[in-house]
C-alpha cells in the first residue's frame, strides 16, 4: 500500500540507521511508516489529534511523537 495521506503532511523523517524507512504524519491524525524502496506503507497509526513532530531514538528502533490537542 502506497503512503496515502489525504491532508497536509507537516513532517517526514527518515530512520537514522535505515535510509529505506520513512515516517510521515498528516493533519488527519495519521502516522505512517513506509518503505521508500518498496513504495508501500507497512504500519499505520491513528492519533487522537494532529501529529506535529516525530523523533527516532539513535538506533532507529523506537519513535516518539507529539500530538497537538
Amino acid at each position: 500500500m502506497t503512503p496515502k495521506h489525504t491532508k497536509k503532511v507537516p513532517f517526514v523523517t527518515f530512520n537514522p540507521v535505515s535510509a529505506d524507512v520513512v515516517c510521515s504524519g498528516a493533519f488527519q491524525g495519521e502516522i505512517q511508516f513506509w518503505s521508500v524502496v518498496k513504495n508501500e506503507t507497512f504500519v499505520e497509526l491513528k492519533a487522537d489529534d494532529i501529529p506535529t513532530l516525530i523523533g527516532w531514538n539513535p538506533n532507529g528502533t523506537l519513535v516518539g511523537a507529539t500530538i497537538k490537542k
